[in-house]
């Protein structure tokens, strides 16, 4: 069994000459970026190329940039909380909607009745 790596379009393929048949497998790009966390406030960027004699992908560059870890997931308790604050605010929205809602209906309907009085339509 013969493996060869073959780089086309940026893309690796990896080539098995098994004696009988020639098998021919998609690996990936050519240059691919991994981001790796080293702690909570700092991650890495990291690219590698493959190296078609290795047969790996081999680091090329390693870039530190900060991206803190976002917040810790709430406790079912806390978010049921915040979900009931949530839907109060809502209720009052609404509520408040509907009355601008009915107001804006009755002054529709006192100018329609106005117009009608004075003939306009």
């Amino acid at each position: 069994m013969i493996i060869n790596y073959e780089i086309r379009d940026e893309n690796v393929y990896k080539i098995v000459d098994t004696g009988n048949t020639i098998e021919t497998y998609f690996l990936g790009g050519a240059i691919t970026t991994e981001t790796i966390r080293i702690n909570a406030e700092t991650v890495a960027d990291v690219t590698y190329q493959f190296d078609t004699e290795a047969g790996a992908y081999i680091e090329q560059s390693r870039v530190e940039r900060v991206e803190p870890l976002p917040p810790a997931p709430r406790s079912p308790d806390e978010r049921m909380a915040q979900l009931e604050d949530e839907s109060a605010m809502l209720a009052l929205e609404l509520v408040d909607t509907q009355i601008r809602l009915e107001q804006a209906e009755k002054e529709q309907a006192a100018l329609l009745l106005e117009l009608v009085s004075r003939g306009v339509i």
